[in-house]
């Protein structure tokens, strides 16, 4: 009831796992958990009965693992046929998903990859259909414009006059097959004042096209409403683009944050595992007046949400009582009660709040503003010319695409002191950009975070890769 590193490496490649998790403990134990020949549908960091660690589905089980601060490792199953029914794939900043066994519901919480992914491992398990984990990304095509970063180093900058040294810029402009097409040519027969369309993206599978898209809803709609916007979407999308599924996410259009859970979604297709029925988010049929604690002004309440979920996470893996009583002394600080404190919690999910809390959060970067809904980190606007000030404002993505930038056009000068794949492999070269992008901006976001000085992005990123040995 074992297998060897070499069939579990093999596996984790399969679902483009291999880099994220080979150096975990968890995965080593796996090698004692698995069966001969029993493959990895799905894997993604996770919570299960309130403890981090990692989740892996295969068509038998579904299997957590994690690590204790004794470095012991404990493991949990559920096995596949004990499971009655998978419920919607639900999540503020990252996804949760409730299972029924017998009646009774078990929670998975904070998935870091998509929680979507792991949804259908289950459920083509349970009805013990074939599976085919969804692939890293392929077919992409970049193009790079003529403008360069501005990445200076130290010996250049000694030599060269300001006159002979052009500022040089690069925007890496990454076209997506099957670009967005506009919104009134595309959805012409949707009731059009019940949505705006935000973005359509290409979602293709390995055995079927498909396509991703976004709207936004005002608040109020009936149920009826909102299923007719979002089956007449998904249809038109669907004859539009001639593919063979289309799974329509709706926003509210008061949102501030759209990586929040959404308001309702359809998924209908022709290949794959979608109902064609719209799954509501039952907030959104709620009035969020009903829900308002005046006694507190909205930047209170956002402020208490933004701490109440920050001492979730600091106590996720610690006993209950230290939570309930950091909960409670939050509560008496702001001075309400239980019922009061439910009601700005749920306002919060009606509104879309953004999070722990709202400046630190925009700040940090991992929200999603409503002109990057669709994009990828590579399509989002750089920094190379801004301030630390600027740098710490901007979102996640931008932060990552910048990064991203200097290291793409180091590579392709050949001053790039690591390995990276070959430039004519694209997808495979951008995967691992990224990794060291995400990196960096990290490192980047302390070094701003700890001065009170106003430091430029391309200095301060030249200066990093120099000490980190990246570039020469």
């Amino acid at each position: 009831m074992s297998v060897n590193s070499e069939y579990l490496e093999n596996e984790l490649r399969k679902i483009g796992a291999w880099d994220a998790f080979k150096n975990k403990k968890e995965i080593k134990a796996l090698e004692e958990i698995l069966s001969e020949n029993e493959p990895l549908w799905a894997i993604s960091k996770a919570a299960y009965e309130n403890n981090l660690g990692t989740l892996v589905v295969s068509p038998r089980r579904i299997i957590f693992l994690r690590k204790t601060i004794t470095s012991k490792i404990i493991t949990n199953e559920i096995l596949i046929e004990k499971i009655d029914s998978v419920g919607p794939v639900k999540g503020m900043l990252t996804g949760s998903i409730d299972i029924y066994i017998s009646g009774k519901k078990q929670k998975i919480t904070n998935i870091i990859t998509n929680a979507t992914n792991i949804k259908d491992a289950i459920e083509h398990a349970m009805r013990k259909e074939e599976y085919t984990p969804p692939q890293p990304k392929s077919d992409i095509e970049v193009s790079i414009n003529t403008e360069q970063p501005n990445i200076p180093r130290p010996s250049q900058n000694q030599k060269e006059s300001p006159q002979k040294s052009k500022k040089k810029w690069l925007v890496v402009a990454i076209i997506v097959l099957f670009a967005f097409t506009a919104l009134v040519s595309l959805i012409p027969d949707a009731p059009k004042e019940n949505y705006e369309l935000l973005a359509i993206s290409n979602a293709d599978m390995p055995t079927y096209s498909r396509r991703a898209v976004k709207i936004t809803v005002p608040l109020g709609l009936t149920k009826e409403q909102l299923t007719e916007v979002m089956t007449d979407v998904a249809k038109k999308v669907k004859k539009d683009e001639k593919v063979d599924r289309v799974w329509v996410h709706a926003y509210h259009d008061k949102t501030e944050d759209y990586s929040v859970v959404t308001a309702a979604t359809i998924d209908i297709d022709d290949k794959g595992n979608g109902s064609g029925e719209v799954e509501f988010a039952p907030f959104y049929f709620s009035d969020p007046e009903k829900y308002t604690v005046n006694k507190l002004p909205e930047n209170k309440r956002k402020e208490y949400y933004s701490n109440k979920v920050l001492i979730e996470r600091m106590f996720l893996e610690d006993t209950p009582g230290k939570e309930d009583k950091a909960i409670e002394s939050l509560r008496k600080e702001y001075g309400i009660s239980e019922k009061e404190e439910a009601d700005i919690l749920f306002e919060a999910n009606i509104m879309g709040w953004r999070g722990p809390n709202e400046e630190k959060y925009a700040k940090d970067g991992y929200y999603i503003p409503k002109e990057e809904v669709g994009k990828e980190w590579y399509q989002c606007g750089t920094l190379h010319s801004s301030s630390s000030d600027e740098w710490l404002e901007a979102s996640h993505q931008n932060r990552i695409a910048t990064c991203a930038d200097y290291l793409l056009k180091l590579y392709e000068d050949d001053t790039l002191n690591i390995s990276l794949p070959p430039k004519k492999n694209m997808p495979s070269l951008l995967h691992e950009v990224k990794k060291y992008a995400e990196e960096m901006a990290v490192a980047i976001d302390e070094v701003f975070r700890s001065s009170e000085e106003k430091l430029s992005v391309s200095e301060t990123a030249a200066l990093l890769m120099v000490q980190a040995g990246w570039l020469d």
